[in-house]
């Protein structure tokens, strides 16, 4: 089973190196590497043409990360479609060839999805905070859940089914794209209770109140622009489930 990973990049020379080195140290042995870079102007190019690993690159000016994404999205030729940011890192050697080996016996499975860790301070031992999730139910969003869509591995069918990235987002386009694939289309998922990726603290979506507020907002319109009625109580789950995840890091 071919897995395609995509890293969309931008003036990434100061972390992209672990990220590279983390997927071409995987055991998998057909992983098809689709780096999207947004005309970086430090060593990131310098960096990643170090790496014979790597299957595509494109480097030209984008609209935003969710943009970048879709192009890689377009490009990608495997069975199975993820992501790594290009300042993450896989915990393992071994967790594409578990993810792969875990669709090949449940070929009725579309999606499979697990957890994610944060880390600050370039140690992946300074776990700041452990976002879990759980096996997806009827009312799954509503309650506030969402796959870390890092962790999150799709069939190409998903991919081709769903529609692209919407990048009129600035948050939320993973959030839009994972609520369609799961609660409109209703694909068929596996929760793997497993860490899947190591992230750095300081993402968009990780950096602090304005981003919290922001995303509300951009929630509300995932829900509204999909047909369903957003659920006021969806605020107070996420608050309570984010305050839990910093506080139990186990």
């Amino acid at each position: 089973m071919k897995v395609s990973i995509i890293t969309v990049a931008y003036n990434s020379d100061k972390t992209i190196e672990e990220t590279l080195k983390s997927v071409a140290n995987q055991t998998h042995s057909e992983i098809e590497h689709i780096i999207i870079d947004g005309k970086s102007t430090d060593q990131t190019l310098e960096i990643i043409k170090k790496y014979p690993h790597i299957s595509k690159l494109v480097s030209e000016p984008d609209n935003g990360i969710y943009d970048a994404m879709q192009k890689g999205v377009k490009l990608a030729t495997g069975d199975v479609i993820g992501v790594i940011n290009s300042d993450d890192i896989f915990p393992t050697h071994t967790i594409i060839e578990e993810i792969a080996e875990t669709f090949n016996v449940n070929p009725k499975i579309d999606i499979i999805y697990g957890n994610i860790k944060y880390f600050k301070n370039d140690d992946p031992n300074d776990i700041t905070r452990h976002m879990t999730s759980v096996p997806y139910y009827d009312t799954y969003f509503e309650e506030g859940e969402v796959p870390p869509h890092e962790s999150f591995y799709a069939r190409k069918k998903v991919y081709d089914t769903t529609g692209e990235y919407d990048n009129s987002f600035k948050i939320v386009g993973d959030y839009d794209f994972m609520f369609r694939a799961l609660k409109l289309h209703g694909f068929s998922s596996l929760f793997l209770k497993k860490t899947i990726v190591l992230m750095r603290v300081g993402g968009v979506s990780s950096s602090g109140l304005r981003s919290y507020v922001t995303t509300a907002r951009e929630l509300f319109r995932v829900w509204e622009k999909n047909g369903f009625k957003y659920p006021p109580s969806l605020f107070f789950y996420r608050l309570y489930k984010k305050i839990y995840q910093l506080i139990d890091k186990n």
